[in-house]
């Protein structure tokens, strides 16, 4: 049984559990560049369309939908369907239309050549929807990658060498806490992790009761978790739907049809319906919002908060260019005033780069007598 990683990012406790699967159209894509369009409630009906738009000798090996996407993004962003293609030698993402399964080149990847050169069938992709990053792994290799840059950061590899496939995070907004829940041979159960940029993880005791000789996909999304394999156990052999609950348990929905031979299915992804409300950021100033004075400069200074975290505190005066104030969560900054009257506006920006609302404050100048 090829081992199965998946990754499932959850704000809940472990005790949460997967409910029956809610009728939903997820996307699934095969060895042979195929994406497929599957409602849950009829996985018999399953429909077919060739990827078209890849260059020469690149096959996809993940798909995911981004459903969170910091200020400022100028790549595709929230709804977009996202694919990692690789060719053995280089990395590259994708857009797919969902449609017409047309893929737009997004950019390449700067991923080291070990990864690269492993099996088209151990990799693990998918968003973060509590950091909008992208999470990359093969075997037991772990990148991090900003989708806005594609900058890529190679964290702790993985313990134990798990062979990786399917990828699914529970839809969170950005900022939020996250546990992963993942599937591996080596124990033929559930594991989990609190945090996959150290490499490590534990074990859950249920056992799973599916077995699958080929790759896998799976995803979270529409509050069910969902996988998709050519199922091996009890003489099946068969491409299968599944809900999956947190303890490892695979409930059969049904046959997925429609399909050529054995659907050998590399990644999964359930479309979402709605997204999570991007985490505010809040800003103020401390003392009076109004001050009279005859000081040319006058030190202001105030807090800002969000649990996406703080990046940047700026201020202008009047009409003039913003300037970053000192400190983040607490900032300051001296404002040269004029004679008159100084309108004051302070922003904050979020670690996901959402502005807060401004804070104002107006100061009156006095000249000397």
């Amino acid at each position: 049984m090829k081992r199965l990683l998946v990754l499932a990012f959850l704000t809940v406790s472990m005790a949460f559990a997967i409910p029956q699967a809610q009728a939903a159209t997820c996307f699934a894509v095969n060895e042979s560049n195929m994406l497929y369009k599957i409602n849950t409630a009829s996985p018999t009906a399953a429909a077919a369309t060739a990827i078209t738009g890849l260059p020469a000798g690149f096959r996809i090996v993940g798909l995911d939908f981004r459903t969170t996407a910091r200020a400022g993004s100028t790549t595709p962003g929230i709804g977009t369907l996202w694919a990692l293609g690789t060719d053995g030698s280089q990395a590259k993402l994708f857009q797919i239309n969902p449609t017409t399964a047309a893929a737009t080149l997004i950019g390449n990847l700067s991923l080291s050549a070990s990864i690269l050169a492993g099996s088209d069938n151990g990799w693990f992709f998918g968003f973060d929807p509590a950091t909008d990053t992208l999470r990359i792994l093969n075997f037991f290799y772990n990148f991090q990658v900003d989708p806005n840059t594609l900058a890529s950061t190679a964290q702790t590899q993985l313990t134990g060498f798990p062979a990786l496939n399917g990828s699914a995070y529970l839809t969170a907004p950005i900022g939020g806490t996250t546990q992963i829940f993942f599937l591996e041979q080596n124990n033929d159960g559930l594991n989990t992790s609190t945090n996959i940029s150290t490499g490590t993880y534990s074990a859950l005791p249920t056992p799973m009761n599916a077995a699958f000789s080929q790759p896998a996909g799976l995803d979270y999304g529409e509050g069910t978790m969902l996988a998709a394999f050519f199922n091996t156990s009890g003489g099946a052999n068969k491409a299968q739907l599944f809900t999956v609950s947190t303890s490892g348990t695979f409930s059969l929905i049904g046959d997925i049809s429609g399909t050529p031979g054995t659907l050998s299915i590399r990644a999964l992804a359930i479309q979402p319906t709605s997204f999570p409300t991007p985490v505010s950021v809040t800003v103020k100033v401390s003392g009076k919002k109004k001050i009279t004075t005859t000081a040319r400069s006058l030190k202001i200074k105030g807090n800002a908060t969000s649990k996406a975290g703080v990046n940047l505190v700026q201020y202008k005066i009047g009409k003039g260019k913003l300037k970053k104030a000192k400190g983040t969560t607490k900032w300051s900054f001296k404002a040269k005033l004029k004679p008159g009257t100084n309108k004051i506006t302070v922003i904050a920006t979020g670690g996901n780069g959402v502005q807060s609302k401004p804070a104002k404050i107006k100061v009156t100048v006095d000249e000397a007598p």
